[in-house]
């Protein structure tokens, strides 16, 4: 098949940065996550929701931080220091959704929704991570609010 051996050293992957030593976490995925969902019937017309999904710290993502910062062959630069002191790239995720619905009559609907409630306490919370190249960020999914009416026939 070729010349290649389990014992090679990979220079670099976006998956993990484990066959070079660092840790053995995939790169820009949480290790453990937690899903939460209650609706409550409150009458026959009223109904309320909500949803909490939580990701807990993102390891491999440090690890692949610190790879591309200290272990990459030739590339012993400070580029990446810009991460000490600044965890919030590896910390907790955290999207809690809310959700009102109350029927007017049979065929007449109004729903409210407040998506990403978290981000208004704290934006940190409410992020997506993804690798970018040679180091790993996020963007702050932005909390919102949806207004919808149905009326059917």
């Amino acid at each position: 098949m070729g010349d290649i051996s389990q014992n090679e050293t990979i220079q670099y992957t976006f998956v993990t940065a484990e066959p070079n030593g660092y840790g053995d976490d995939l790169a820009a995925w949480s290790n453990h996550a937690t899903k939460l969902t209650a609706i409550f019937e409150a009458t026959t017309r009223l109904t309320l929701n909500g949803s909490l999904v939580t990701y807990w710290e993102y390891p491999g993502s440090r690890d692949i931080t610190k790879y591309n910062t200290y272990g990459r062959p030739g590339n012993q630069s400070q580029f990446l220091d810009i991460y000490e002191g600044h965890n919030d790239i590896f910390g907790p995720s955290a999207f809690l959704n809310l959700g009102i619905h109350y029927k007017i009559f049979k065929s007449f609907e109004i729903r409210g929704d407040m998506y990403n409630v978290l981000g208004w306490l704290d934006k940190h919370l409410n992020k997506r991570n993804f690798q970018a190249g040679m180091v790993g960020s996020y963007r702050a999914e932005a909390p919102a609010v949806g207004l919808s009416v149905r009326y059917s026939f």
